[in-house]
């Protein structure tokens, strides 16, 4: 089970698309704040498959570990990050709270805990943990 973070936007659901395709399971994970619900529903119609969804914030560790626990993701793909210049510039410590602060709590917590690979992807910056 791959748990994809930001599986609703652009990359992730085309990211979805191909795990599926290959024969991966997903579960995914989108606040849908920069995302639209419709394009999961898209993936399910390209794939045929169906996958669950969770509508919530990927900072909300409780949520997240309930969620690990229920589907024991055996890797996390992370496309939940903020990623606008200006709004980082104009609100910092949004973008502090969530593509900083998430990353390390859920490399030490999350994936420690629930004994999962990691790759964090935010713009053009990959970064991997086992």
């Amino acid at each position: 089970m791959i748990l994809v973070t930001g599986g609703a936007g652009y990359i992730g659901s085309h990211t979805c698309v191909e795990l599926l395709n290959k024969g991966y399971d997903i579960v995914v994970v989108d606040d849908l704040s920069n995302s639209n619900a419709k394009a999961l529903e898209r993936v399910k119609l390209l794939t045929g498959r169906e996958f669950p969804f969770y509508g919530m914030d990927v900072c909300d560790q409780t949520a997240l570990d309930k969620v690990c626990k229920v589907h024991k993701p055996t890797c996390v793909i992370h496309f939940a990050a903020f990623k606008s210049v200006p709004e980082s510039i104009a609100v910092p410590t949004k973008y502090y709270e969530n593509n900083d602060v998430y990353h390390r709590n859920f490399e030490s917590n999350g994936a420690a805990r629930h004994k999962a690979n990691c790759i964090f992807v935010i713009g053009n910056g990959i970064r991997r943990f086992q």
